[in-house]
C-alpha cells in the first residue's frame, strides 16, 4: 500500500536535478523494458507489469511540459462554494461569481503565468482541448460551449520567486443541470497534480457532493479539502463527520491504483478552512492539522515541488516493482540461455569430433607421400622408376595383375567416396542431436515450440541439402614437412615408395577412405596398426605398406592433423547450417536480453525506488 505523508518529506529544498533523474530513469525503462518483456514472452515467460500504463501516461504528460515541472491545480466543487473568489485571490484574474444566478460559468477558465504564454506549448500540456485566449469574462457565461473549449488568461506570477509555475483552472460547478459542465470538470481531474475540493456550509454531506468527492479521490494525485466561510472549530467537526460518513459508503471502499481505498486516501489528505469574508485572503486559510503545510505552499511553494515529484514517483512505484521482477527473470533466463547454447556448442563439437575421427583419406596420404618422395628422388634413381611408371600407364588390367598380391581382389563396395561417407555420418548425427536437444530442453519440445518435431525435421532436411565444406590443405602442409624429413633420412625407402606408389596411384588408391565407423569409431590418437586393421582390405593393405616403409609415425601425424582440422570444419558447418537455424529463437531472445541493458534498467529501478523512499512514497 502506498502512503504519502507531506509532513514526513525532507525539509531541505528539492533540486530541479531530481526531475532530470526521474526523466532519465523512466526513459530508460520505457525504451528497453518492452523489448525485454517481448523476448521473455516469446519463450513462454510472462511477468505482469502492473502500473506500466499509469507510469507511461504520467511520463507522457511530463514530456508534454517539455520535461519542465509545473503545478497544474484545479478548483473543484459545487456551486456557491467560493471557487471563483479563491481563483481571483490566487491569480488576480477576475472571473464571474455570485450567490444567486447559477451556473455563472459554462467554460473552464485557466490562469497561466506569463512565462508560459505560448499557445503551442499550452496545447501540448492540455491535449484534446481547444485553447483560446479569454477576451472577456462574459465568454465564460456563454451556454452551449464546445466541450473541448478551454479559455485561458495570463497573470503576473512573480517570475523567479516561486519554485514552480502555477497553472490554475476554475472548472464549472458540477452540481448544476448542465451535463456538459460535469464532463468538463471530470476531464480536468485527469490532468491536475492537485485538486482543491471547495465546499461551503453543510453541502459537504450532499449526495452529489459526496459522489463527486469519491470521483476526485479515485483520480486525484493529491487532494486538499477546503471548507469556505467556516471557522476552524466547525470545520474540524465537519471534517471528522465527513470521514466517518464516507466509511459507510461502498464506493469509498474501492481501491485506487496505488492500492489505498478511497477512505484511506481521503483520511490522509489535508483539510483547511477559511472564515466568512467579503474579500478572502490566503493568509486567513487555516490548516485543520498542525503539521499540514500552508495551502499556498501546496500550490506554489516548495511543497508544490514535492507534490509534483511525489505524483510522478507514485505513478512509477507499482511499475518499478513489476520491472524489477521482470529484470530478475531476464537476468536468470539470460544465464540459462547462454548455458544452453554453450551446451549445444559442446554437443556439436563432440559430434564433429566423432565424424571427423570416423574416416580418414588414406588415398590422399598415399598421393602426398608419392609426390614428396618423387620431389626428393635423386636423378640417378629415376632410371629405376621409369619402367614401372611406363608399365602403370599401359592400362589398368596390367596394373591390377601387378597388384594382386596387394589387394587380393577386394569387393569394390569397400572403397567409398569421402564426401558420401561424411554425409551419411552427419545425417546420422543430426538425428541423434535432435533427440538429444529435445531431451535436454523438453520445455521447448512442445507443439509449436522451438524444438517442435515438425520444425526439427524441416531444419534437419534443409541442413542435409547444404553442400559439405571442402577440406582445406592445412593438414597436408604438416604431412609434407614430416615426409620431407623422412625422405632425407630414408632415401632408399623413398625410392621404393615412389615405385610402389606409382602402381597404387594407377590402381585408384587415392580414392580410398578408411572407414573407422565400421569398427564402432575411433576417437583420439590411434596408431598405424589400428588404422590398418579398420575399414576395407584395400585400405589396410595400403597402410600396411606404410608400416613396411617405416612411415608409421607419419601416418599417425597425418591422421591427427586431418582429424583436428576436419573437426573444426564440420563443427563450423553444423553450427552455421544446423544449430543456428534450430536455436535462432533462443539466440534472438538472448540478443534482446543484453546484459548491459538489463543492468542499466535495474539501476534505473533502484534509483526511482530510492527517490520514492526519500520523498516518503513507500509500498
Amino acid at each position: 500500500m502506498t502512503t504519502i505523508t507531506t509532513s514526513s518529506l525532507p525539509a531541505s529544498p528539492l533540486d530541479r536535478d531530481v526531475f532530470r533523474r526521474y526523466r532519465d530513469c523512466v526513459q530508460q525503462l520505457l525504451r528497453h523494458v518492452p523489448g525485454i518483456e517481448r523476448a521473455l514472452a516469446s519463450q513462454g515467460d510472462r511477468v505482469p507489469l502492473d502500473g506500466w500504463q499509469s507510469m507511461q501516461l504520467r511520463f507522457q504528460a511530463f514530456q508534454q511540459q517539455d520535461a519542465e515541472p509545473m503545478m497544474v491545480a484545479t478548483l473543484y466543487g459545487p456551486s456557491g462554494a467560493g471557487k471563483s473568489a479563491w481563483f481571483r485571490q490566487l491569480t488576480g484574474v477576475d472571473v464571474p461569481s455570485g450567490d444567486v444566478l447559477r451556473p455563472m460559468t459554462h467554460a473552464c477558465a485557466m490562469a497561466v503565468p506569463r512565462t508560459l504564454d505560448d499557445p503551442e506549448r499550452l496545447a501540448r500540456l492540455f491535449p484534446g482541448f481547444s485553447l483560446e485566449p479569454l477576451g472577456h469574462v462574459d465568454e465564460l457565461r456563454r451556454p452551449g460551449s464546445d466541450d473541448n473549449r478551454l479559455l485561458y488568461v495570463t497573470y503576473a506570477d512573480e517570475a523567479g520567486t516561486q519554485p514552480l509555475p502555477l497553472i490554475l483552472v476554475d472548472v464549472p460547478d458540477f452540481n448544476t443541470v448542465e451535463q456538459a459542465n460535469w464532463d468538463k470538470a471530470e476531464r480536468m481531474l485527469d490532468r491536475a497534480e492537485v485538486v482543491v475540493f471547495v465546499v461551503f456550509g453543510d453541502a459537504y454531506k450532499d449526495d452529489r457532493v459526496v459522489s463527486e468527492l469519491g470521483r476526485c479521490c479515485r483520480k486525484a494525485g493529491f487532494l486538499a479539502y477546503l471548507f469556505t466561510k467556516t471557522m476552524p472549530a466547525a470545520a474540524i467537526a465537519k471534517w471528522q463527520d465527513l470521514l466517518a460518513t464516507v466509511r459507510r459508503f461502498d464506493a469509498f471502499q474501492q481501491r485506487r491504483n496505488d492500492g489505498r481505498t478511497l477512505c484511506e486516501f481521503l483520511a490522509g489528505c489535508d483539510a483547511y478552512s477559511s472564515p466568512l469574508c467579503e474579500s478572502p485572503r490566503l493568509s486567513e486559510i487555516t490548516a485543520l492539522r498542525p503539521t499540514a503545510p500552508p495551502l499556498d505552499s501546496l500550490l506554489r511553494g516548495q511543497d508544490a515541488v514535492r507534490i509534483v515529484l511525489t505524483g510522478l514517483l507514485e505513478s512509477t512505484a507499482q511499475a518499478v516493482a513489476g520491472c524489477s521482477d521482470l529484470l530478475a527473470v531476464a537476468k536468470t533466463r539470460r544465464a540459462n540461455y547462454r548455458q544452453a547454447l554453450q551446451r549445444v556448442t559442446h554437443e556439436l563439437q563432440a559430434a564433429a569430433q566423432t565424424v571427423a575421427a570416423s574416416q580418414f583419406p588414406a588415398g590422399r596420404l598415399v598421393e602426398l607421400a608419392v609426390d614428396v618422395s618423387r620431389r626428393n628422388l635423386h636423378w640417378s634413381a629415376r632410371i629405376l622408376r621409369y619402367p614401372v611408371a611406363l608399365l602403370a600407364r599401359q592400362g589398368k588390367a596390367a596394373v591390377h595383375k601387378l597388384l594382386g598380391w596387394l589387394t587380393e581382389n577386394p569387393d569394390q563396395d569397400e572403397v567409398r567416396q569421402r564426401s558420401e561417407l561424411e554425409r551419411d555420418r552427419l545425417y546420422e548425427f543430426a538425428e541423434r542431436l535432435i533427440d538429444r536437444f529435445r531431451s535436454l530442453y523438453p520445455e521447448h519440445a512442445t507443439p509449436g515450440g522451438m524444438l517442435d518435431h515438425a520444425r526439427c525435421a524441416e531444419l534437419r532436411n534443409a541442413f542435409l541439402n547444404h553442400p559439405l565444406p571442402p577440406p582445406t590443405a592445412n593438414w597436408e602442409d604438416v604431412v609434407r614437412e614430416a615426409l620431407d624429413g623422412w625422405c632425407r633420412s630414408n632415401r632408399l625407402l623413398a625410392h621404393l615408395l615412389v615405385i610402389s606408389g606409382d602402381v597404387m596411384l594407377a590402381a585408384g588408391a587415392t580414392a580410398i577412405v578408411v572407414d573407422l565407423g565400421t569398427t564402432g569409431g575411433m576417437v583420439g590418437t590411434v596408431g598405424l596398426p589400428a588404422l590398418a586393421g579398420a575399414g576395407s582390405v584395400v585400405a589396410g593393405r595400403v597402410l600396411d605398406q606404410f608400416d613396411h616403409l617405416q612411415l608409421k609415425r607419419v601416418a599417425e601425424q597425418a591422421y591427427d592433423g586431418w582429424r583436428e582440422q576436419r573437426r573444426r570444419e564440420l563443427a563450423d558447418h553444423l553450427q552455421a547450417n544446423f544449430a543456428d537455424p534450430l536455436f535462432a529463437p533462443l539466440r534472438e531472445c538472448l540478443e534482446q536480453l543484453d546484459e548491459t541493458t538489463i543492468d542499466r534498467c535495474t539501476e534505473a529501478c533502484a534509483e526511482l525506488s530510492g527517490l520514492a523512499r526519500k520523498l516518503g512514497v513507500s509500498r
